[in-house]
C-alpha cells in the first residue's frame, strides 16, 4: 500500500510527543468478504472511521459485500468508510407457532373435505338405490304387462 502526504511537524496543544506525523491520504484496504467485526477491526487499524450498515438477504452470511468508497480509493485519515454487510432475516416471533396452527387448520379442512365427500357418496349412493328399486318395480310391472298380452294383470 502506498502512502502519499506524509508530513512532519508540530504537534497538537497536549500531546505528548514533540513531533507530530500525518499520514495524509491513504488507500482504503478492501474489507469484501470479512466479517463486520474484522472489517471494522482493519479500517480502524489503517486511521478510518468505520460505518456498518446492514442489509438484509435470505442466506446473509455475515460478511461485507460492498464498501464506500471502493478499496484502493486515496483518502485521508480519519475519514468515514461505508461497509455494507449481508444479514439474514431476523425470525419472527412466533413464527413456528403461526406455521403449527396453520398446518393444524389445513388438516381439520381436509378431515372436513373428506367426510363431505363421504356424506355425497353415501347421498348418491342412497338416491341410485331407490333409482334401481323404483327401477326394478316398473320393470317388473311391465314384465307383467307384456306376459298378459297388453291386458294388465292377470286375474286369477
Amino acid at each position: 500500500m502506498a502512502l502519499t502526504g506524509i508530513e512532519i511537524g508540530t504537534p497538537a496543544a497536549g500531546a505528548r510527543s514533540g513531533v507530530a506525523l500525518s499520514l495524509g491520504s491513504i488507500p482504503v484496504p478492501d474489507v469484501s468478504d470479512e466479517s463486520r467485526e474484522d472489517a471494522e477491526k482493519t479500517l480502524k487499524k489503517f486511521g478510518f472511521k468505520p460505518v456498518a450498515e446492514d442489509v438484509v438477504v435470505r442466506d446473509g452470511a455475515g460478511t461485507v459485500y460492498a464498501q464506500d468508497p471502493p478499496h484502493s480509493t486515496l483518502r485521508p485519515t480519519g475519514s468515514t468508510v461505508w461497509i455494507f454487510v449481508e444479514v439474514a432475516p431476523e425470525e419472527q416471533p412466533g413464527l413456528e407457532e403461526r406455521l403449527t396452527d396453520l398446518k393444524a387448520a389445513i388438516d381439520r379442512l381436509a378431515a372436513d373435505i373428506r367426510d363431505m365427500n363421504k356424506n355425497v357418496h353415501d347421498h348418491v349412493n342412497w338416491v341410485k338405490d331407490g333409482v334401481n328399486d323404483k327401477l326394478d318395480r316398473i320393470t317388473g310391472k311391465l314384465e307383467e304387462l307384456a306376459k298378459s298380452g297388453g291386458t294388465g294383470p292377470s286375474k286369477g
